[in-house]
């Protein structure tokens, strides 16, 4: 992954983490970052499908 580094920095993301998350997102490696986000992208989709179901079934 070109680039994944710089990609992934807490810096670039900016997603207003404190002082010990971003130590703790920068000693992780970029492939594991992607993969980090990934599976809460997959998971907050299926939760959110799973909120529509209910919604709906009422």
């Amino acid at each position: 992954m070109i680039g994944a580094q710089e990609a992934t920095s807490a810096r670039t993301i900016g997603g207003g983490l404190g002082r010990d998350e971003t130590l703790a997102w920068e000693l992780l490696s970029p492939l594991h970052r992607v993969l980090i986000v990934a599976v809460v992208a997959v998971a907050a989709n299926r939760s959110r499908q799973g909120s529509i179901k209910i919604f709906e079934a009422m």
